[in-house]
């Protein structure tokens, strides 16, 4: 295995995220529980306008990644209960795209919207100034509906049941 990140910038544990090139692939893990709020970011829009600026452009839309550039990529404040939700998300996303997610009926629906979600609160990490100046906040709105710890029993049908709660209160829509 190697680092990615060989430091504890900007408060991301040396062990945080590691990786393993073979050619000139990266494949992330993540390796302790904060690192799904970290995969939540590199996986988020915010992150992706950053690669844009910073990386060099590869055929078909990837980059070609320097550990230079992951390494001052900015990682935002957070409240553990603000990453937690993060990896709540991040968790319904993988569980949705995993074998026991393909065969549910809104799959697509769901998977859309809660990447739109956690866009909107990675958005708020980020930008919580205009976001708030606007009376926007995705976290408060997001701690209403009750996302389902992953692995629970029926986790798809009690996460599809927070879907639809916060569909109701556009969350995702309304709040980004």
């Amino acid at each position: 295995m190697l680092r990615v990140f060989g430091s504890s910038r900007a408060g991301i544990p040396a062990a945080c995220i590691t990786g393993s090139a073979h050619g000139e692939a990266w494949f992330l893990n993540h390796a302790e529980t904060r690192g799904s709020f970290i995969l939540t970011l590199l996986n988020s829009h915010v992150f992706h306008a950053y690669a844009r600026r910073v990386f060099v452009d590869k055929q078909g839309g990837w980059f070609e990644v320097q550990p230079k550039g992951l390494e001052e990529f900015p990682i935002p404040s957070a409240t553990p209960e603000e990453r937690g939700m993060c990896g709540l998300l991040m968790e319904g996303l993988l569980a949705l795209h995993g074998p026991e997610g393909r065969g549910h009926g809104e799959r697509e629906l769901m998977v859309a919207y809660l990447e739109q979600w956690l866009n909107g609160l990675v958005y708020e990490l980020y930008f919580p100034g205009p976001l708030h100046a606007r009376n926007i906040r995705v976290f408060e709105a997001s701690m209403a509906v009750g996302l389902p710890a992953p692995g629970g029993p029926d986790y798809l049908g009690a996460l599809h049941a927070a879907f639809r709660r916060a569909h109701a209160l556009e969350i995702g829509r309304a709040h980004v």
